[in-house]
């Protein structure tokens, strides 16, 4: 699982300077605690989830701490559980819709490109 990149699959968007996620299985925003707003920031579908832990584990001093690598996989677990992340074999560039949040897009150039890519129907 460590060597599987791991992208967004929901929108979001910042309330108060934390993430809000549009729920894409039911219509509910769903608030992340912190460690599931890392990850779920993180979830770019550029970086695999063993660059993500160990790119988490440079942030302490004297190394990552124990434990660390099996709370990030709890958690990009949790995520794709509920539908907001997948992991995927190769690098991908996701769509802006997935990248900004939604109070920052132009929503007809948003729907319009969901639509062009089967995102929505």
């Amino acid at each position: 699982m460590r060597e599987l990149y791991f992208r967004r699959t929901a929108r979001f968007d910042l309330l108060n300077g934390h993430i809000v996620v549009a729920d894409p299985k039911q219509p509910r925003m769903v608030t992340l605690d912190p460690w599931l707003e890392l990850v779920f920031q993180m979830a770019d579908g550029e970086h695999t989830i063993d660059q993500m832990i160990v790119h988490l584990g440079k942030g302490y001093e004297g190394g990552s701490p124990a434990g660390l690598d099996q709370q990030v996989l709890d958690i990009v677990n949790h995520l794709v559980a509920e539908g907001f992340v997948e992991l995927v074999a190769n690098s991908t560039t996701l769509p802006f819709y997935l990248t900004e949040p939604v109070s920052k897009q132009d929503a007809a150039e948003a729907k319009a490109a969901m639509l062009r890519d089967g995102f929505i129907k």
